[in-house]
């Protein structure tokens, strides 16, 4: 086992990189104490390297390591309370040559492809722990890197960190999405290709023209990863309301005791840490008499305004809230302010105009929501989109066994089980002896040949069936939407629908493909 050797702290843009160093070797095992960047020196060999002028963290004398000596780096974030580590690059030069010496092996106990320079992502979520003296500060959770040195180098071996890390808004359940489908029956590619290119983590749907037999359906609309409930309009054909989420986010279905006539609604309570979301998805028929409206959606919001939670209300209103010259608009914006509720969407969200897909949360829930925008949608209806502010849990992991089969010799595989069978007298044994003998001889030859390997891998939204050809073309998409949300301009949202359905009609036949071949 290695033991802890050093630690030391560099700044470099917003954060504090926290370096701790492990060496795997027979040399005496040196010990820093961390008080202050200014306080750590030179301790036989060990240099670190405090001056944010210069990009190396610590240095390790030519003397302390030889070639192949297993070095673990694990580093920190040390940052203040509501930003993240999002992006680091850990570095090993040779601090006399500037050039890359020895080989990264693994992050977080997973191999990597052999490199000098690798670039770690996500490195980890906030956690409570105070760091040093500043109690603002918190610590991230740690990437540990291996690192396996070269020949001993002209100079020392130098572990650096990006001069450029960056530390993003501590939007970490980001990406929720509120949007009308207008049935999303014939739309189920289309709308999997819309949450996994936006990496969605939370999206409210409405009108999804669903059934509560539509089994098949639901299946074909939830991707890998999520999950899928939904509230249909029993009464008519259309409307409906559903709620798609990742299935790792703690977020549950509540049932809600009174049934509203004037609009179909889908209660979700989302709990990250010790802070809880109310999350109402609706749909109201523009049909639906209003003033029976404002009655049923005013007794809504009071059920919800005893709750210490926040509280956040979405879907298609069908009221031009845009419009101040509309007497509805006008006393839908006063039921608001009576509540202390604000709405947010400011965009118009049809392709006709007018703002009547909202989001509406509490007065003084300002830090819940950041980064709203309206997309381009899959119906008449544009799409809202915001992060919300709450930190979100890792992706599901799961463990596998494998073995490195494409390295095994099989020549000496195959004289290795010939000796043991002849060493092993079968002749003289009974069936099951036998039987158990010949397993055992070839299980244990495999072992030694190709020992099993257990690797733990996060589980991620998938699509075999998706070529680069798709790939491409939803950049271009991406670009023309881009374009779009800058201009405003009618022209580009009609070069982004003729991209959209490019793509749509590729991933259509693509997966028809897929699936005849399977056959």
């Amino acid at each position: 086992m290695a033991t802890p050797a050093s630690r030391v702290s560099a700044m470099a843009v917003f954060l504090t990189v926290i370096v701790l160093l492990e060496i795997s070797s027979t040399y005496a095992q040196q010990v820093f104490t961390t008080a202050s960047c200014s306080s750590l020196g030179a301790v036989n060999g060990f240099t670190s390297q405090p001056n944010t002028n210069s990009p190396y963290v610590i240095q390790i004398a030519p003397q302390y390591y030889t070639t192949g000596t297993i070095i673990t780096v694990t580093v920190y974030a040390n940052q203040p309370a509501g930003r993240m580590l999002r992006e680091l690059i850990c570095q090993a030069r040779d601090t006399a040559t500037n050039s890359p010496v020895g080989t990264f092996t693994s992050v977080n106990g997973n191999p990597l492809l052999p490199t000098n320079d690798y670039n770690v992502y996500n490195c980890g979520s906030q956690t409570a722990t105070t760091v040093g003296t500043t109690n603002n500060n918190i610590k991230s959770t740690p990437v540990v890197l291996t690192y396996q040195a070269a020949a001993p180098a002209p100079g020392n071996i130098g572990f650096r960190t990006s001069d450029n890390l960056r530390s993003l808004p501590f939007h970490i359940v980001g990406n929720f999405c509120c949007i009308n489908m207008q049935s999303v029956r014939n739309k189920a590619d289309e709308f999997v290709d819309f949450v996994q290119d936006k990496s969605l983590d939370v999206v409210a749907i409405s009108e999804t023209w669903l059934r509560e037999d539509d089994i098949i359906l639901c299946g074909d609309i939830t991707p890998v990863g999520y999950s899928f409930q939904l509230v249909p309009r029993k009464e008519k054909t259309g409307g409906g309301v559903g709620i798609l989420f990742r299935s790792s986010l703690s977020l549950k279905i509540k049932s809600h005791e009174k049934v509203y006539n004037s609009f179909k609604a889908i209660h979700a309570e989302l709990t990250v840490n010790s802070r809880t979301v109310n999350l109402v998805a609706l749909y109201r028929p523009a049909d639906s008499s209003f003033g029976s409206f404002l009655s049923d959606f005013g007794e809504l919001i009071v059920d919800y305004l005893p709750s210490q939670s926040d509280v956040m209300f979405c879907g298609d209103f069908n009221i031009h809230v845009d419009d101040t010259s509309d007497s509805k608009a006008h006393r839908f914006q006063n039921l608001l302010l009576s509540f202390g509720l604000t709405q947010h969407i400011t965009y118009p969200t049809h392709k006709f105009g007018h703002t009547l897909d909202l989001i509406i949360t509490r007065e003084h829930s300002t830090s819940l929501l950041s980064d709203i925008c309206v997309l381009p949608g899959l119906s008449d209806h544009y799409a809202l989109s915001c992060n919300l502010n709450l930190q979100k849990p890792p992706l599901p992991s799961v463990t596998i066994k494998t073995r490195n089969l494409k390295a095994l010799d099989l020549v000496n595989y195959s004289a290795d089980i010939c000796s043991a069978f002849a060493d092993s007298h079968l002749e003289y044994q009974d069936l099951d002896t036998c039987v158990n003998l010949y397993e055992s001889i070839l299980r244990d030859t495999l072992d030694r040949h190709a020992p099993v390997k257990i690797k733990t891998l996060r589980v991620r939204p998938s699509s075999p069936w998706f070529p680069d050809e798709i790939r491409s073309a939803r950049k271009i998409r991406r670009q023309h939407e881009m374009k779009w949300m800058n201009s405003r301009l009618e022209v580009d949202h009609q070069e982004y629908c003729k991209q959209r359905n490019i793509v749509n009609n590729l991933i259509r036949h693509a997966k028809i493909e897929y699936i005849f071949l399977l056959k």
